[in-house]
């Protein structure tokens, strides 16, 4: 644990170090997966509007097929539930949370997540409210998260709520004169900005492609166009980047 705390402490100094304006997530989660010994995790950022985030996956993972497991239904996953009830933000795993909270409808979660290579989740807030949460979850198939793994993820929770405080911070101080020029030298088409916004509400492609009229292979290529203008690799991050560049409506932005 001492080892792996160290690493953390010179990660995150490096982070510090740096004039961050996006949090980095998918660097923390990497290494997220890599300290918990985990086969995949996510990275879940969700507004009163909807909910966004990344995964890595592990081999064989089917990240469409478990988006549209889960549409609707994350408010019956045990993690959720515990943050709802008890209002704690610590970390803390799906094995933790007591008989009384696990919603009956648990079963199949627990059948698919098994399938997925999920068994074992644990969860790492960097916030948790009653409007927004933001969240690292890692996952893994063989081996329950130990005593031990849980009271690191605590001591670790700091950390990466500094590094996100500083790049909200820094994002905001961001001279506007250079916001400006940098919204300039990026332009979204009409439906490109309907799809990124839409997203920006938790909708998946499939859902996006309804609501347009389009098909889910159209919503793909907008996005693909999206990221190569923002010169982001997820809809996290474009959404997220998009919100800053003022090219987006105020009220699918997000803080991070």
């Amino acid at each position: 644990m001492n080892h792996e705390a160290g690493r953390w402490l010179d990660i995150i100094g490096s982070l510090l170090r740096e004039p961050l304006t996006d949090f980095p997530h998918d660097r923390l989660l990497r290494q997220l997966i890599t300290t918990f010994a985990a086969g995949s995790g996510c990275w879940t950022y969700r507004t009163p509007g909807g909910s966004l985030g990344g995964m890595k996956l592990h081999p064989g993972f089917s990240r469409a097929a478990w988006l549209t497991f889960v549409d609707g239904r994350l408010h019956e996953h045990p993690l959720v539930r515990w943050f709802s009830v008890t209002g704690q933000s610590a970390a803390w795993t799906v094995a933790r949370v007591p008989a009384c909270l696990v919603d009956r409808r648990y079963g199949e979660w627990r059948e698919r997540t098994e399938s997925f290579g999920l068994r074992h989740q644990m969860a790492v807030p960097i916030f948790y409210g009653p409007a927004a949460m933001a969240v690292f979850v890692v996952a893994r198939q063989d081996e329950d998260f130990t005593d031990g793994d849980v009271h690191l993820a605590h001591r670790l929770q700091p950390l990466l709520t500094g590094v996100a405080r500083q790049a909200r911070v820094l994002a905001r101080l961001a001279p506007e004169s250079s916001a400006a020029g940098r919204q300039a030298d990026v332009t979204l088409t009409g439906r490109e900005t309907a799809v990124l916004a839409l997203t920006a509400h938790g909708l998946t492609a499939v859902a996006v492609s309804h609501r347009l009229g389009v098909s889910p292979r159209t919503v793909h290529k907008h996005l693909e166009h999206i990221y190569a203008k923002l010169r982001t690799r997820d809809r996290l991050s474009a959404v997220l980047k998009a919100g800053r560049l003022g090219l987006l409506p105020d009220a699918d932005r997000t803080e991070y």
